[in-house]
C-alpha cells in the first residue's frame, strides 16, 4: 500500500503531463466517435428507406417500428428462422467460451506449475500454433471436421474447445506462474492430491481472469459468422444469419431493416460489455510471459 501512494504521489513530469493529455484527448475521441455511430445506427433502423438515402443524418419523420418485425421475419438461413439462430448462438458462443476457457485455464495451470519430459517443447509447439496463419490450417481443419462429422454437430464445440489454445493460454500461464507452489504442497499434507489443489484452491484464485477472457471468448464467438457458415449448414448462428441478410437485403432497397436486425443481434454483446467492461479490462493486466 505504502508502495503504491508513493507512486501516486510522485509528481509527473512535463513529458508525462503531455502523454497523458493526448491519450485523453484520443479516448475521448475514439469513444465518441463509436457512440455516435451506435446511435446513428439506432436512427437509421427506425427510417424509411427513402429517408435513410436522402437525409442520412437527420432523425426520422416518423420512427419505423415495423423494421424490427421485418427483420424477423426476413433473417433465415437455410430455413432456419430468427429464435433457432438465437438458441444456436447461445450453444456456440456461450458454452464453446466456457469450454474453452476452462481448458485454457487448466492448460495454463499445468505449463505453469508442473515439470514434466517434453514440457519445453509442446510450450513452444503451442506458441508456434497460435502465430501460425488461419490459412495455413484451415484446409486440414475443414477435412477433419468433415472426415469425423463433426459438422452440424453439437459436439463440435466441445471436441474443438479441448483443444483449441490461443494466446490467452499465455494470460492464464503467467497468473498461475505468479501463484505460490507452496498452496499445492500444503495441500498435499492435508492429504489432497492434484485434483483438490486445482478446483479447491487455484482454480478458485483464478475465478476472475476466468470470468474475464470467458466473456471476451463469448463477445469473440457471437460475432463470428465464418465458422457456422463452414460447419453450420443446419444449425447457423445469427452472426450468420445477419451475414445472409446483409448480402440479401442491398437488392430490396431496405437497408433500414438491416440496422434493426444488426441492433437485434448485437444487443447481447453490448449489454455484457457495459455490465462487465471493469472486469474484463481489470483481470487482463496481471498476463505475460515469467519465468
Amino acid at each position: 500500500m505504502k508502495k503504491t501512494k508513493d507512486l501516486l504521489d510522485k509528481k509527473r513530469s512535463i513529458p508525462e503531463y503531455i502523454f497523458f493529455i493526448v491519450m485523453f484527448l484520443f479516448l475521448v475521441i475514439w469513444s465518441a466517435l463509436i457512440i455516435y455511430m451506435l446511435l446513428w445506427t439506432v436512427i437509421s433502423s427506425l427510417k424509411t428507406n427513402m429517408e435513410y438515402v436522402n437525409t442520412p443524418l437527420s432523425l426520422p419523420a416518423e420512427p419505423q417500428f415495423h423494421n424490427i418485425s421485418v427483420a424477423l421475419e426476413k433473417m433465415t438461413y437455410n430455413g432456419v428462422g430468427f429464435v433457432r439462430m438465437l438458441l444456436n448462438s447461445m450453444w456456440y458462443a456461450g458454452g464453446g467460451a466456457l469450454i474453452c476457457t476452462f481448458c485454457v485455464c487448466t492448460t495454463g495451470y499445468i505449463f505453469a506449475h508442473y515439470e514434466f519430459k517434453g514440457k519445453s517443447f509442446l510450450f513452444n509447439f503451442i506458441i508456434f500454433m497460435m502465430i501460425l496463419p488461419i490459412f495455413g490450417s484451415l484446409p486440414s481443419m475443414y477435412k477433419l471436421i468433415y472426415d469425423l462429422h463433426l459438422n452440424d454437430s453439437y459436439l463440435y464445440t466441445v471436441v474443438t474447445c479441448i483443444g483449441g489454445l490461443n494466446g490467452t493460454m499465455l494470460l492464464t500461464y503467467g497468473y498461475y506462474k505468479g501463484l505460490p507452489k507452496e498452496l499445492r504442497e500444503a495441500v498435499y499434507m492435508d492429504g489432497g492430491n492434484d485434483f483438490t489443489a486445482y478446483f479447491k484452491i487455484y482454480f478458485p484464485l483464478g475465478r476472475n481472469i476466468f470470468v474475464a477472457l470467458s466473456l471476451l471468448s463469448f463477445i469473440t464467438r457471437w460475432n463470428d459468422y465464418e465458422t457456422p457458415i463452414l460447419y453450420f449448414d443446419k444449425l447457423p448462428s445469427l452472426a450468420t444469419g445477419l451475414r445472409k441478410f446483409q448480402l440479401e437485403i442491398q437488392y430490396v432497397a431496405n437497408t433500414p431493416a438491416y440496422f434493426a436486425g444488426a441492433l437485434m443481434v448485437m444487443l447481447p454483446v453490448v449489454i455484457i460489455f457495459a455490465l462487465f467492461s471493469d472486469k474484463i479490462m481489470g483481470q487482463l493486466h496481471s498476463g505475460g510471459l515469467k519465468g
